[in-house]
């Protein structure tokens, strides 16, 4: 764990390495965060008192934040997305669209 090794280190870390450390122990944080919310929400369907805030979104910008959601847990799979023109505006809620796909906008 990053924070066991910066207080349990035998040296003085660099400050290079103290902050590659911290930057792990705040991305592991707000996965747990995450988590969380995605654990306290399926309650809330469970009691039928979840919040869906539906918004008008571009659907392009849905598409290339799941892309990019995607890259970054795919283990180095790609996938291609192909479409045709322009794509329309929609009524969603852009954050339970990141927890459908696996990670959150």
């Amino acid at each position: 764990m990053p924070s066991a090794t910066i207080l349990g280190a035998d040296r003085p870390l660099d400050p290079p390495e103290i902050n590659d450390l911290m930057e792990i122990v705040d991305e592991q944080s707000d996965r747990l965060r995450e988590l969380t919310d995605n654990l306290l929400d399926v309650s809330r369907i469970e009691a039928g008192v979840l919040l869906v805030r539906a918004e008008a979104t571009e659907l392009r910008d849905i598409l290339e934040e799941a892309l990019t959601l995607f890259a970054r847990s795919s283990g180095g799979r790609r996938v291609e997305v192909r479409t045709q023109g322009d794509l329309p505006t929609v009524n969603a809620d852009k954050r339970r669209i990141g927890q459908v796909i696996g990670g959150t906008f």
